[in-house]
């Protein structure tokens, strides 16, 4: 973890240290695809190990990167400034993640969700269809009842998640796609 709380130590957010040890784990090898950045400390994680980190975020956050507000200062200069010795393994996309359910994503490894923690989120579970059966998605903070809604009312109805049980962090819920 020591390598880890060094590379996060100046970029602010609220992903602690052990859970960025965990999503790299997950990340290792993988086309990443994350949905809420914030400002980068979750991809900070998954830069050194995955293939590839595709980041969506709108990069507007009305309330301490929660929602979104037009009219508030774009934090991706930042997000940027703190992910410029990685820039070459990530793809950015500034945009509302509805607006690129339908891009043309290459196969995934790894869908992390970790913007909307509310409506937001039940469209975002939907990027899974990008997902390869083997890969995992990971949904942070789900000790929060709305995203743990989510997971019970819109993920595991579609029949084909497997829980990944070894995941000891209540603020961590990741599920494998078997079919």
């Amino acid at each position: 973890m020591g390598d880890m709380g060094a590379r996060l130590r100046d970029v602010e957010g609220w992903f602690t240290t052990e859970e960025a040890v965990f999503l790299e784990e997950l990340a290792r090898g993988q086309v990443c695809l994350e949905i809420g950045c914030y400002k980068g400390r979750s991809t900070l994680a998954m830069a050194l190990v995955a293939e590839k980190v595709l980041c969506v975020d709108h990069f507007h956050p009305a309330y301490m990167g929660q929602g979104y507000d037009a009219e508030a200062e774009s934090i991706l200069p930042e997000f940027m400034a703190n992910l410029a010795e990685w820039l070459q393994k990530i793809e950015v996309h500034e945009a509302r993640s509805e607006d690129l359910i339908d891009h043309d994503w290459p196969e995934l490894g790894l869908l992390f969700l970790d913007g909307g923690h509310d409506e937001e989120l039940i469209k975002d579970v939907a990027f899974y269809h990008h997902l390869k059966v083997g890969g995992y998605i990971a949904f942070h903070d789900c000790q929060w009842h709305t995203v743990s809604a989510v997971i019970e009312h819109v993920l595991l109805p579609l029949g084909i998640w497997e829980k990944r049980e070894d995941v000891s962090r209540e603020t961590f819920c990741v599920f494998r796609r078997v079919a």
